[in-house]
């Protein structure tokens, strides 16, 4: 049994309803909606706006990376992912004119430094933390929009680190990159967080002398691929 919104003849209340029957019935018979093509969708969304961070290699795979994202870099010891990290965080901190801070628990400011200048990564903009266990007053207090964690797993407790960095990313419309080391199984070490929860999940591998970056099966602004370290 369907009912109609109309004026009642009667009270000439607007809204009431009527019964329905026989060929009314029929006409009210709803239809189905014409199927919505995907690109349709596309272009509904809103465009992204990528920050490039100026490390050639890196702008090619990814095009930059978006404000407010959150992304997963991993791989073995000695494979140069505090290296690559140091160098993408200062060129997003130079194109976003704002502090990039670095949470390195394991290593000094002073060696930090030395490593960042040795790499050609730019330091006017580099902040070492002081107080890892209080890296987001640090982040709020110079003002960062770019965050690098390295290591996320040496964390006491790395999934609330995980969590934390996400939020500020979110909040404060910059980008944050989440290292770790790679597990026996070739997996980010870690909370499965590391791989479910961030935007992109990056993997930096050193065959020989060349390293190669890997978009390593997720990234939610640029296809799946990977280039060579230069």
């Amino acid at each position: 049994m369907l009912f109609r919104s109309r004026v009642c003849p009667g009270c000439g209340v607007v809204g009431a309803f009527a019964r329905l029957e026989g060929a009314e019935l029929a006409e009210e018979e709803p239809e189905e909606p014409p199927p919505l093509a995907l690109h349709s969708l596309a272009q509904r969304a809103p465009a992204l706006r990528l920050v490039r961070c100026d490390v050639g290699p890196v702008d090619r795979l990814l095009g930059g990376f978006p404000q407010g994202t959150a992304t997963t870099v991993y791989g073995a010891r000695g494979a140069g992912k505090s290296t690559i990290a140091l160098q993408i965080a200062a060129g997003l901190a130079a194109r976003l004119r704002a502090p990039a801070l670095v949470v390195c628990p394991e290593m000094s400011p002073e060696i930090l430094r030395r490593t960042a200048g040795r790499v050609g990564a730019g330091l006017e903009r580099l902040y070492p933390s002081r107080e890892p266990g209080a890296w987001e007053l640090e982040a709020h207090s110079i003002g960062a929009r770019v965050l690098l964690v390295d290591s996320v797993s040496r964390f006491p407790r790395p999934i609330e680190t995980l969590h934390a960095a996400i939020d500020w990313a979110r909040a404060a419309r910059g980008v944050a990159l989440l290292l770790t080391h790679m597990s026996r199984k070739g997996k980010p070490l870690g909370p499965v967080a590391l791989e479910h929860d961030t935007d992109a999940v990056l993997k930096v591998t050193l065959s020989g002398n060349a390293r190669t970056l890997w978009i390593d099966g997720k990234c939610r602004w640029a296809p799946i691929g990977s280039v060579a370290l230069e």
